[in-house]
């Protein structure tokens, strides 16, 4: 009596079983396999060229826009090769050089606007004073201006007269050669080398910077300049 209920359950495990496979091959039965088919068909030549003139099927680029992309190339190739020449160590080279000619220039026109101005400023104020220069030779007694000049408080002046004393008397001492014509850069190359090169070069520009830049000095700084002429005279 034990052994009855686990003989009905095997036995409806298999009618399960059974049910399930004979409903899986009704399923394949009802739903056969479906084939599909491509219809082949012929475009005649009149469809052909009637769709061929259809503009939707135009895919070539129009004449305007194939020109731009050539001139697009065009620039992008030059600008290419403009990059790659100036990488190069000849554009390098060629680069430096324009910079070195222009800073050149550029100082060029700075010292020779300088050079206008001072000289500008030096004859406007002579015209303002009258002042009449004397002529400049080696006769010229250069001591007896600079007392003039030193009587009438005009330092500015006395400074030009003491270094026109200076040049002649390094004349007189075979120092250099006074000549008309001649620039204070001359006389002091004539002096390169020697002892006085560089006190005769430092009063020079003292003496430039005071007369060709036209600017009034006072007594202490005559007797500053005039004590830095006679140093050089002295160690003549």
């Amino acid at each position: 009596m034990l052994y009855l209920p686990r003989k009905i359950l095997i036995l409806c495990s298999a009618a399960l079983l059974l049910c399930t496979h004979c409903r899986a091959q009704e399923i394949n039965t009802a739903a056969p396999h479906r084939e599909i088919l491509y219809e082949h068909r012929e475009i005649s030549k009149e469809q052909w060229d009637e769709l061929s003139k259809d503009p939707s099927f135009q895919y070539n680029f129009p004449e305007e826009a194939q020109v731009s992309g050539n001139q697009m190339e065009w620039w992008f190739k030059l600008w290419k090769n403009i990059y790659s020449f100036f990488s190069s160590t000849g554009g390098k080279i060629l680069i430096w050089a324009v910079v070195i000619l222009l800073g050149g220039l550029l100082i060029f026109k700075v010292l020779q606007l300088r050079h206008r101005i001072f000289f500008s400023r030096s004859d406007k104020k002579l015209a303002e004073t009258g002042k009449e220069m004397p002529q400049e030779n080696l006769s010229t007694d250069w001591q007896k201006a600079l007392e003039e000049a030193l009587q009438k408080k005009d330092y500015r002046l006395a400074v030009r007269y003491a270094y026109n004393q200076l040049l002649h008397t390094l004349h007189e001492k075979n120092r250099i050669i006074y000549e008309k014509g001649k620039t204070n850069h001359n006389y002091s190359q004539e002096l390169l080398g020697s002892d006085l090169y560089k006190p005769f070069l430092r009063t020079t520009l003292q003496y430039e910077y005071i007369w060709y830049g036209a600017f009034e000095i006072g007594k202490p700084q005559f007797e500053h300049y005039y004590q830095n002429v006679n140093q050089i005279k002295s160690a003549l």
